[in-house]
């Protein structure tokens, strides 16, 4: 669950507090995500370099096409889980304490 966690959380409202497996992010979109610190700083070379008549709209249309991917990503993910993934989730197999003792 931290993947789609941390995938969804790049494409959405920071102080919004959701379930990415129950709700749609396309509600949720920030209108300028944070697609991390590689991507910030490769946009920000391109625009003060003006490489190939680099400008304001290609940087839009490059954030929309990785936040459609990720959006993609996270919903085909979705579809892969099995429908009873929230019980697992609250599962816990495995509990230190017990592992640990010698019984």
């Amino acid at each position: 669950m931290t993947l789609l966690s941390s995938l969804g959380h790049k494409v959405v409202i920071p102080t919004k507090q959701m379930d990415v497996l129950t709700s749609r992010l396309e509600d949720h979109l920030n209108p300028k995500p944070y697609l991390g610190y590689l991507f910030e700083t490769c946009i920000d070379n391109m625009k003060a370099e003006n490489t190939d008549g680099f400008c304001l709209a290609d940087e839009a249309v490059m954030r929309e096409s990785c936040t459609r991917f990720i959006i993609t990503l996270v919903d085909q993910i979705r579809q892969r889980l099995p429908d009873n993934i929230t019980v697992l989730q609250k599962r816990h197999p495995f509990y230190r304490s017990k592992a640990l003792c010698a019984s």
